[in-house]
């Protein structure tokens, strides 16, 4: 499980990463400034990302490297209701309705399954890839206005 919070992890900083590149006037310069993921979190958060996903997103943060810093760390549920609860109530309703739509991607009959009835692994990757769509959609939506403002 070690590596599917690093690499969790890694795909929503890549988009955060993304996002500070199209906000910023001088984007070359982040490098320069070396920001860690925390800080990279506040700065977006100022320049205009939503805000109330802020505590979620530093959750995360700290769930890899608790991960990274402690060989023993594990998943634990009150870990996962932790993320999940700092999720704003439209990413929480996202991670319910992203269960259907698995459920019917892959192609399974029925009623999908309830979120408590899932394993603190699923639940903790329905709730990162609805983080990492949800800061991929602002950064598609940025450099949509961009686009259009030439």
């Amino acid at each position: 499980m070690k590596w599917a919070v690093s690499f969790s992890h890694l795909y929503v900083e890549a988009q955060v990463d993304r996002y500070l590149g199209l906000v910023v006037v001088e984007s070359k310069y982040l490098t320069d400034i070396d920001l860690s993921y925390a800080k990279k979190i506040d700065l977006l958060c100022c320049l205009g990302f939503d805000a109330q996903f802020r505590g979620a997103l530093k959750r995360l943060g700290k769930l890899r490297n608790n991960f990274a810093h402690d060989l023993s760390s594990r998943l634990t549920q009150q870990s996962v209701s932790d993320l999940y609860n700092a999720l704003p109530d439209f990413g929480r309703k996202a991670t319910h309705i992203s269960i259907g739509l698995l459920h019917q991607a892959l192609g399974k009959s029925g009623k999908p399954p309830e979120y408590n009835a899932l394993s603190e692994k699923l639940k903790f990757v329905l709730i990162v890839l609805n983080l990492e769509r949800i800061c991929c959609a602002a950064c598609d939506l940025v450099q949509t206005a961009k686009d259009g403002n030439g």
